[in-house]
């Protein structure tokens, strides 16, 4: 089955797609009434997504697939313009429409998963700057995408020190590229407190956005360990992959071990998060995805389809339509 996802053709783009359609079937069975399909968290950009709260089941639904849909296609653009997985492949797709069966439909999307595109554009941003010059814009628009995603989700604010770390991987040091990426980051807030001044016409309530958003973080509810057995096997698929990418880390090209220097520092950071807040990474936990779904992608892509690989990525099926099939049991 792994050979089918191989690649860079239609064919793999339309399986990816119908698998991730399958995969997302049975939340119609669910009982709705226990889940929340849009979970929206404190923010300064709250009021804009308080209107979802109320939508009905099925224009969340749609919308949330056509979300996660929109990220795989966000993942493969980004491999696509940098190469960073030495391929083109759709595998990525179908990784970003599993994730989240992985978590047992406890929710369909949050604000914290709707700060992934600025991320993205982030990132983008900072890989641009590979030998070039004159790069300040494009680390002044890497703060900026940051700073949008931190009035979603104040804690995306932590980014910043991805873009550091781009500018000590990517650039000899100018100072002014470090002022400007700071710069980039109070931009929106910089506009998002002066529109609510002339609202207000006081900043105190802004202060108590900001100190509400930062604090008041959604605590995970308990829930059955079978539901974290996906989980755990994630976790296990991205041990065995740091493996592989450790044993091939000098055959890549230098840009390539520039990128997952970058993805590696993501990735620490993300689990210090995790770690620190452990009693919500459901909420935030498709966060994570970017660095890790990269290094899932390229263990399963790179090299011959093994029989091992083989095995494994059946049983990664295997555990999500598991997943889903007990949460219709005890539903």
């Amino acid at each position: 089955m792994l050979k089918s996802f191989q690649g860079y053709q239609p064919k793999q783009a339309f399986l990816s797609l119908f698998t991730g359609i399958v995969l997302w079937l049975p939340v119609f069975f669910f009982d709705t009434s226990k889940i929340t399909f849009f979970h929206i968290s404190q923010c300064p950009a709250e009021q804009i997504f308080r209107f979802a709260s109320s939508l009905p089941f099925i224009p969340v639904l749609i919308f949330s697939f056509l979300f996660w849909l929109f990220i795989g296609y966000l993942l493969i653009w980004l491999n696509r313009k940098y190469l960073f997985l030495e391929t083109r492949t759709f595998f990525p797709l179908f990784l970003s429409l599993t994730v989240i069966p992985l978590t047992g439909f406890r929710f369909l999307i949050t604000t914290q998963a709707l700060t992934l595109p600025f991320i993205f554009l982030a990132v983008d941003r900072i890989f641009s700057s590979y030998r070039k010059n004159g790069v300040d814009f494009s680390f002044y628009m890497a703060g900026f995408w940051i700073g949008i995603a931190s009035l979603i989700w104040i804690h995306a604010a932590y980014f910043l020190i991805i873009i550091f770390v781009g500018l000590l991987i990517f650039r000899p040091f100018y100072i002014r590229e470090w002022l400007v990426s700071i710069l980039g980051v109070f931009t929106p807030w910089y506009f998002f407190g002066g529109i609510y001044f002339l609202v207000n016409l006081n900043l105190k309530g802004f202060f108590i956005i900001l100190q509400n958003s930062y604090y008041d973080l959604p605590v995970m509810v308990s829930g059955n360990l079978f539901l974290l057995i996906p989980l755990f096997y994630f976790v296990v698929l991205i041990l065995m992959a740091s493996i592989r990418i450790l044993f091939a880390y000098n055959l890549l090209k230098l840009k390539n071990r520039k990128a997952f220097q970058v993805f590696f520092w993501m990735a620490c950071l993300l689990v210090a998060f995790l770690l620190i807040y452990r009693d919500s990474y459901l909420y935030f936990g498709p966060v994570t995805m970017i660095p890790f779904i990269y290094l899932i992608s390229i263990f399963f892509i790179s090299g011959k389809a093994s029989f091992l690989k083989r095995i494994i990525f059946d049983l990664l099926i295997l555990v999500i339509l598991a997943s889903s099939i007990y949460r219709i049991i005890i539903s």
